[in-house]
């Protein structure tokens, strides 16, 4: 994320539209409409870095929109919350999300 909020390229793996062969994709920033992750995935025991995630989106749509003129963020970040909430403090306002499910 940090990359994507400077205006970088992320190069990863995807699939073509038959689901089956692997080929290299391009994402860049300004393609990106929403991003919606986990807090703490069920099975990993994982805790996704929901604050800097969403301290890049941040940056990132209050450059575009100081650029464009636009009221609107460019990026929509959602962080579902199911498996946080009554278990970790969890901080709505610290996330900079614009919506939380739980």
């Amino acid at each position: 994320w940090k990359d994507l909020a400077k205006g970088s390229e992320i190069i990863g793996e995807g699939c073509d539209h038959d689901g089956g062969r692997r080929q290299m994709v391009r994402i860049k920033p300004e393609d990106i409409a929403l991003v919606c992750i986990t807090h703490i995935p069920t099975n990993s025991g994982i805790i996704n870095p929901v604050n800097e995630i969403g301290k890049c989106i941040e940056e990132f749509n209050t450059k575009a929109m100081s650029e464009t003129g636009d009221t609107l963020p460019s990026i929509l970040y959602i962080v579902d919350a199911c498996q946080s909430i009554g278990q970790i403090s969890v901080d709505v306002q610290c996330m900079r999300a614009h919506a939380l499910t739980a």
